[in-house]
């Protein structure tokens, strides 16, 4: 696979203090409530897949995962759009926990409307001095895919690296369907994940 270093594009802000942002406490990308889902009845698609890091030490407060839906009507896709939240443990120092590969690999799950949709930007929060946030944007990449009625969707894995040096591959995908589904059918047995369909497991590195 090529590798591409995309630049971190640095915004600096000052926010009312956000509970999640700033919780000592581990923010998961998979629901601790039990998912219900008949793909007989159901209005609406599930996306599946998983987040992993390249090391337990995590480097940022808080990552946020866009899944941009490409729907033309403005409004829809905001609405249809879901910013994913994950964040480590900060009890002492920051170290990832999620649920796989000691803490590295976050499983995620979650309904969205039919339509095509991609994983197009990972914004990376630090909060600092005075509650000033510093926001590292990921983008340049895009992880298309299709959320059909009734059907479940795994996207793939998505490896961050936050840790890469100057022409290092920050962002890159991998097909773990059966390490990915069997883990979370022990984490969310309501569903019947037997069903969930692979997407293209494709990544597009944008270039200007």
């Amino acid at each position: 696979m090529k590798k591409y270093m995309f630049s971190f594009a640095s915004v600096f802000s000052i926010f009312i203090i956000i509970p999640l942002l700033l919780s000592s406490c581990a923010v998961s990308g998979l629901s601790s409530e039990p998912m219900q889902f008949n793909k007989d009845y159901s209005s609406d698609g599930i996306v599946v897949g998983s987040i992993t890091f390249t090391q337990e030490k995590a480097r940022f407060n808080s990552y946020f995962t866009y899944f941009h839906s490409l729907d033309s009507i403005q409004k829809v896709s905001k609405e249809n759009s879901r910013e994913l939240q994950i964040s480590p443990d900060q009890t002492w120092k920051l170290k990832h926990s999620g649920e796989l590969n000691k803490g590295r690999t976050y499983l995620f799950a979650f309904k969205r409307k039919p339509g095509k949709y991609e994983v197009s930007n990972v914004r990376l929060a630090t909060v600092g001095m005075g509650y000033a946030v510093r926001d590292n944007q990921i983008s340049g990449f895009s992880i298309p895919f299709e959320v059909k009625k009734g059907q479940i969707t795994y996207i793939g894995e998505i490896n961050l690296n936050e840790f890469a040096l100057k022409n290092d591959t920050l962002i890159s995908l991998k097909d773990n369907y059966e390490r990915d589904i069997n883990a979370i059918k022990t984490k969310q047995p309501t569903v019947n994940w037997n069903l969930a369909k692979k997407s293209e497991i494709k990544i597009n590195y944008i270039t200007n």
